[in-house]
């Protein structure tokens, strides 16, 4: 954010007084600070998703777990074990 303060204050500085470099200004302005927002927004959503991701990992392991222990294909004990591990990942 004190990048984007910085910029636009070197913008003001050196732009001439006529009505044309104002409104160009003010654009240019404006456009910085929807993009500065949209990489904010971008970086905040991607470890949203990166979370989610994991969740979704993680049950699904959970399920095929309990598929194992429903066929018979490992014990009560290891089926315990297996999903403490699963819960403290």
């Amino acid at each position: 954010s004190i990048s984007l303060i910085m910029f636009l204050i070197g913008g003001i500085i050196v732009t001439n007084t006529s009505l044309l470099s104002i409104i160009r200004l003010i654009i240019g302005v404006i456009t910085q600070a929807i993009l500065y927002l949209a990489v904010i927004f971008l970086v905040l959503n991607r470890e949203k998703i990166v979370e989610v991701k994991e969740i979704i990992y993680s049950n699904s392991k959970f399920i095929e777990l309990e598929n194992l222990y429903k066929k018979g294909l490992i014990t009560k004990e290891e089926f315990e074990e297996r999903k403490e591990k699963l819960g403290s990942e």
